[in-house]
């Protein structure tokens, strides 16, 4: 896996940018972002959701990608308005999930890559790729509506 995104460099925390708490938080580090592009790494725990016989279901990846494009969406609104820390949630849609592997080892250390492909006012696309020490292991596309955001009479 080649690195594509600058290292981070924000003053900004996890739980400035995200509105995930306790178990529902799966990244434990901001890798790189550069406006486009996070890239977040996660170390899967026994106190994750989806959970059984040590591993984490390969659907778990799904929200991997979610919090990572979270964190690229959450900077840019922090740069705007450092009053948004956290963020309100998402609401979203799976466009695409591709998983090659059954489980994941709990102490596996994930790579997860998000780049917003589409933005437009409360409405984003974004790929993502999950790693496990280089290989990857799925591929998720999702199409997510800001709840924060006010939705436009006639859409």
């Amino acid at each position: 896996m080649e690195r594509r995104v600058e290292p981070y460099s924000e003053p900004y925390t996890i739980e400035d940018i995200i509105p995930h708490r306790g178990r529902m938080k799966l990244i434990d580090e901001i890798l790189g972002y550069d406006g486009v592009t996070a890239e977040t790494a996660a170390t899967v725990t026994e106190n994750w959701p989806l959970i059984e016989n040590g591993k984490a279901g390969p659907v778990i990846m799904i929200e991997l990608i979610a919090q990572t494009g979270g964190v690229s969406v959450g900077l840019e609104a922090l740069k705007k308005s450092a009053e948004k820390k956290g963020g309100r949630g998402w609401i979203v849609g799976v466009k695409s999930a591709r998983f090659y592997t059954d489980g994941i080892t709990v102490g596996t250390r994930l790579v997860c890559r998000a780049t917003k492909t589409f933005e437009q006012e409360f409405y984003s696309l974004l790929d993502g790729e999950i790693y496990d020490a280089g290989r990857l292991i799925g591929e998720v596309s999702i199409q997510v509506m800001r709840a924060e955001t006010s939705i436009p009479e006639g859409i």
